[in-house]
């Protein structure tokens, strides 16, 4: 998330997702690329912008960032040890042989989890509370660079008598979030990366 004062819940100007991945020794994150430009564009407009993870206050964003490109919209950063624990997420962890993971297949799950623009709350001056939402849908097609998902009405059911949500929900802020492939085979992994939301 980005404010022109992070010390003032009220100037919060956007918000985004991201996550890490290890691959072998080296870690780094990831969101979408128009995140990133949007953030820019902010701190261009108010040069007071700042950048935070959480509650890490990310002060130097153009040394850390490793690359970018507009029409994967993918970028990637750096993170010290420090800031990661500081963090407090899991990485996507992979092997270097086992880089990259297969993509997801057409017709199967795959879910994802960030945090919606809309459902951000200014509790307190002091205070902004990101709620995090998952979401379960199908992949319909999988092409080389664009992973079209779906959320058929015929599979949403009420889970303990809550209706599910409304799949007309605003997604901005989402961006950036991993898309997680649902694995299929047991024993092995739950799930691995398949796509940048």
């Amino acid at each position: 998330w980005w404010s022109t004062n992070p010390f003032n819940a009220n100037t919060v100007r956007a918000n985004g997702s991201c996550f890490f991945v290890e691959i072998g020794d080296t870690r780094f994150g990831v969101t979408a690329y128009h995140v990133v430009s949007e953030f820019l564009t902010c701190r261009e407009a108010y040069p007071s912008t700042r950048l935070v993870v959480r509650n890490v206050d990310i002060t130097d964003w153009d040394a850390r960032f490793i690359d970018g490109n507009a029409e994967h919209d993918v970028a990637t950063f750096r993170v010290s040890d420090d800031e990661f624990k500081a963090i407090q997420v899991r990485a996507l962890r992979s092997e270097l042989d086992a880089w990259p993971p297969p993509p997801p297949m057409a017709g199967r799950g795959v879910f994802f989890t960030g945090y919606p623009e809309e459902d951000r709350r200014v509790l307190h001056p002091k205070a902004v509370e990101f709620l995090q939402a998952s979401n379960g849908l199908v992949a319909a097609n999988v092409g080389p660079d664009e992973i079209e998902v779906v959320i058929d009405p015929a599979h949403l059911n009420n889970i303990d008598g809550h209706p599910p949500p409304p799949t007309t929900k605003n997604l901005s802020g989402n961006s950036g979030a991993p898309l997680l492939v649902v694995s299929a085979v047991c024993p092995g992994p739950v799930f691995w990366l398949g796509g940048i939301v």
